[in-house]
This record gives C-alpha cells, structure tokens and sequence, in this order.
C-alpha cells in the first residue's frame, strides 16, 4: 500500500476546502433565490458533517502537516498556522450543521418531519422560504468568506 504524502494530504484538505466554500455560497445564493426543499437542507447538514469526519478531523491533528503547511505558505505575510484555521473552519461548518437542523422542524422523538400532508391527502417535501432559511444563509456566508480563495 503506497504512503500518502504530506503533500497529499494537504492538497486534499485543501481541495475539499474549497468544494466546501463553493457549497456554501451555492447553497445560500439557492435559498436567496427562493424556496428550497427541506431535502436539500438535510443533504446540505450530512455532506457538511461528513466532510468534518472523513477529511477535517483525521488531519486536524497532523503535526506533521501543520509543519508543512506552515513550510509551504509562510512566506505569506496573511498565513494562519493550518490548526487554527482548521478549528475555526470546524467551529463554522458545526455552525451551519446547527443552522440547518433548526430549519427542519423534528418530532417530539427527533424524528425530521420533512413531508407535509396536502389538503388532498398526497404528501410533498416540506417547502423552506428565504425568510425559513435567513440564519442558515447568515451562517453559510460566514463559512464561505472564513475560507481563501
């Protein structure tokens, strides 16, 4: 089995980085837009939460990967030592994680009630309005500019 360099590494937090601030700002221009379903929402919270377990969270205590970084970028005189903007990148996806389950109403068993009953008896994907979703665009905007380009 080949070793994953340090490069490797840090290109892939990187990368996933950016999906991340590309995610956000679509999904908050989506919700400016207008109604979304409260299935996009909940997709929204698990890809963001499986981006915190799968890629931030094994190498956010990579010492040997903040040195890298650190090796890599500190000639730029803006460069925040790789730890620190991992955790508070971390402490903004949790944010909007939090943002989006307030969003989508639950059950008293924390069931999410995301389908509503019609007046005819059929069932749809409960609808978000712009005004539903305000704080959940707060909080994606403020993940999206927390994150380089």
């Amino acid at each position: 089995m080949p070793l994953v360099t340090l490069h490797t590494r840090l290109f892939t937090l990187l990368n996933e980085a950016n999906f991340v601030r590309q995610y956000a700002s679509e999904g908050s221009a989506a919700m400016a837009a207008g109604p979304v379903s409260a299935n996009a929402v909940v997709a929204l919270a698990q890809r963001l939460q499986a981006t915190l377990a799968n890629v931030v969270t094994p190498l956010a205590d990579d010492e040997g990967l903040v040195g890298y970084a650190a090796a890599q970028f500190s000639d730029n005189p803006n460069w925040v030592p790789l730890n620190l903007q991992i955790a508070g990148i971390t402490s903004l996806v949790e944010a909007v994680i939090s943002a989006c389950k307030d969003c989508v109403p639950v059950d008293g068993d924390g069931y999410i009630l995301k389908d509503v009953w019609n007046p005819d008896g059929s069932v749809s994907v409960r609808q978000l309005s712009t005004s539903d979703t305000a704080d959940l665009r707060a909080a994606l905007n403020t993940l999206a500019s927390a994150i380089p380009e």
